[in-house]
């Protein structure tokens, strides 16, 4: 019986049918050359450079661009780096135009400015990068094209020459369990950003955004920001918006009033403090508008000629508002502590004064702290600086009564307790300045009146502030403005160890106030 077709195996086809072969091979070839160009015309290429497109602010804003193979020979050149070294461009907030705060980060230095679009033309105008390495000051540096790539998030850098550069993915401005840094050299005010978890640093969000003398304080998803003498407002700061102030976002509270700082009673209330003034304003802090004063002139003590008992620090404890008074007459050139401190406490729903508790030293500076495992409320009467007369009260808030005792004193820790933070009944960290103003970090046992261990120091720089957060990690701001390695130091707060090897730069300015948004 004949077959009507003959099968013939793959191997017998290659042997018996060369013709056949080659028909076949351009007939798939054809196929696969429509099918590429449909892909390529519907976008779907496989060459990547076609994903990427100009950059726009929508592209950059509050985003951190890393370049971990670090610049070849001509961008290296452009924008001063080693060749190959890494460094990240980091972009704030636009604010609806094309021009945005940028700074350049490479090798622990960094060099801030401006980038304006179009081009990538930026602009640096302070740097810490040794003499002769990063950009140069007000040189304009124009890196056309400069293009992102939407789907990855990343970030292409082309120069004259042709050579490219991408980065690794971006990194996004994180708005929770972030350290809010406000960043200063005493002549202009800014603020950067830490993610607790990944110590991600957005630098330098807004060169002169705050002022050069500032505290924070975090309510109902907003910063605070309690600008000091020659600013004297209240200022808003919103993470949902980039950390930026909207508009109305600042609340002036008195020229020359000198304000220290905000507590929050509710949405509808909150105290402000001013160092240059007997009267505490009350605010509504959802709105920022004025609602009044609480006059505190009464508590003037005789011999102070400035008219105001100095109210500093606040803390709000079981529905009761508690204010430091420093009593120091800031008329005399010699600013002497008229009286011992005091700590007046208020009824928010009265606006009236409840008692006035007398602290066994003068000129109380810290934050006012309570302590759970304590309870107490606590702050440093320093008295005068470089003498061994002050230490840390210890107030009841149960009897609005002081300890007869110092829960430290300053000859036990030796010297002036500038600031602290309460880990446990029998731990606490402190910055110690000494007779010779060096700064040192130590614990100390609240329990005991003990001192524990020197864990820093002393250095002979400026250490402003000291910040526990839930995460027992204790962030010290070290404010060395004669070197390029300011920055913050963090430690266990449980087996106090060093957790940085090196400081955490914040940017060109130093880290002068951590406040924590968990």
């Amino acid at each position: 019986m004949t077959r009507p077709y003959a099968v013939v195996q793959p191997a017998a086809l290659w042997r018996v049918a060369p013709h056949y072969r080659l028909r076949r091979c351009i007939a798939l070839c054809m196929v696969l050359i429509t099918v590429i160009g449909a892909l390529t015309i519907l976008g779907c290429s496989s060459d990547s450079s076609t994903t990427f497109a100009s950059a726009t602010a929508n592209d950059l804003t509050n985003r951190s661009f890393t370049f971990t193979n670090g610049a070849g020979a001509s961008l290296a050149m452009m924008i001063g780096l080693p060749q190959g070294q890494a460094f990240t461009l980091q972009f704030a907030n636009f604010g609806g135009t094309n021009v945005g705060p940028v700074t350049l980060d490479s090798g622990g230095s960094t060099a801030s400015g401006t980038v304006t679009l179009g081009s990538c033309t930026f602009r640096f105008d302070r740097s810490t990068f040794p003499t002769g390495l990063g950009p140069k000051i007000a040189s304009p540096i124009s890196i056309d094209p400069c293009e992102v790539n939407r789907n990855d998030n990343t970030l292409r850098l082309t120069t004259a020459s042709g050579e490219r550069l991408v980065s690794a993915p971006a990194n996004s401005l994180p708005t929770t369990s972030v350290a809010f840094v406000l960043t200063t050299d005493f002549a202009t005010g800014s603020y950067s950003i830490v993610d607790l978890a990944a110590r991600n640093i957005f630098k330098d969000l807004k060169r002169g955004g705050v002022h050069s003398d500032a505290i924070a304080r975090f309510f109902s998803g907003r910063v605070y920001v309690v600008n000091r003498l020659g600013a004297d407002s209240i200022q808003v700061i919103d993470p949902q918006l980039g950390f930026i102030t909207p508009t109305n976002g600042e609340l002036s509270v008195g020229t020359g009033t000198n304000p220290q700082d905000i507590v929050f009673v509710n949405a509808n209330q909150a105290y402000v403090s001013r160092l240059g003034s007997a009267q505490l304003v009350i605010i509504n802090p959802t709105t920022l508008t004025r609602l009044g004063v609480l006059d505190l002139s009464r508590l003037v003590k005789p011999n102070d000629s400035d008219g105001s008992p100095e109210p500093a620090y606040m803390l709000v404890r079981n529905g009761l508002v508690y204010v430091a008074l420093r009593h120091i007459d800031f008329k005399q050139s010699q600013l002497p502590k008229v009286a011992n401190g005091e700590v007046v406490v208020l009824d928010p729903k009265t606006d009236s004064i409840v008692t006035v508790i007398k602290l066994n030293g003068k000129n109380p500076v810290s934050e006012l702290q309570f302590s759970p495992t304590l309870n107490r409320i606590l702050v440093s009467s320093v008295g005068d600086f470089g003498v061994m007369d002050g230490g840390i009260e210890a107030i009841n808030p149960d009897t609005n009564t002081v300890d007869a005792q110092f829960a430290i004193s300053e000859a036990t820790v030796g010297g002036d307790i500038t600031a602290f933070v309460i880990v446990s009944r029998t731990k606490g960290f402190a910055i110690v300045e000494d007779a010779n103003f060096a700064n040192s970090l130590v614990t100390f046992d609240p329990s005991t009146g003990r001192r524990l261990k020197t864990i820093v120091g002393p250095l002979n720089v400026l250490v402003p502030h000291l910040a526990i957060n839930s995460r027992n990690e204790v962030y010290l701001a070290v404010a060395d403005t004669q070197t390029a390695t300011p920055g913050l130091r963090i430690f266990d707060a449980l087996t106090e160890n060093e957790i940085t090897t090196t400081p955490l730069n914040v940017g060109p300015l130093p880290p002068l106030f951590t406040l924590f948004i968990e």
